[in-house]
């Protein structure tokens, strides 16, 4: 609005600010309003976006969990063709051992050893109830430390006339 010669410069000066004030007011409703529709349109975007990902990471969990089951399954057959093969294994090996035991002729092998040993054994036996548990367990370490000394004492031997022969030595704990 323009000030004519006969209006009050006071009342033009009124008028240009509440024409002002209006076109201000007017452009933050509208700048509001277009921050209000983009903010909803962003929200909209954003809860897409939400729905998206949460729907792949279903699906995710879905085949994960489907491979991991196919997995265990795998696995339990696994062990159970495991199982079932040791188990015939070791019901095999115990009807060999008893098809052994029940083929052995235990009476025909005491049979066979001379008198003599016999009552030599059952002297031992008798002589060996009159020590005390702990002659008894000295008495029983003495004789396996010797049985030990004479069976590495005779590779002993061996290694050494290997050694004399010119033959590959070996070292002292092979």
């Amino acid at each position: 609005m323009r000030s004519t010669p006969h209006q009050d410069p006071t009342d033009a000066a009124a008028d240009a600010a509440d024409t002002v004030a209006a076109k201000a007011t007017a452009a933050a409703d509208t700048v509001a309003a277009k921050a209000h529709d983009a903010a909803d349109a962003a929200s909209q975007k954003l809860g897409d976006a939400a729905d998206t990902v949460a729907a792949k990471a279903q699906d995710a969990k879905a085949a994960a969990s489907q491979k991991l089951g196919d997995a265990a399954d795998a696995t339990s057959k696994k062990f159970d063709d495991a199982t079932a093969a040791a188990s015939k294994t070791l019901d095999d090996a115990v009807a060999q051992g008893k098809e052994w035991l029940q083929n052995l002729d235990l009476q025909g092998i005491a049979d066979q050893i001379p008198q003599s040993v016999k009552d030599l054994g059952a002297q031992v036996a008798d002589r060996v109830r009159r020590l005390s548990p702990t002659q008894q367990i000295v008495g029983g370490a003495l004789l396996a430390f010797s049985v030990g000394l004479l069976a590495t004492h005779s590779s002993r031997k061996a290694r050494h006339a290997d050694a004399k022969a010119g033959k590959h030595y070996r070292a002292k704990f092979d």
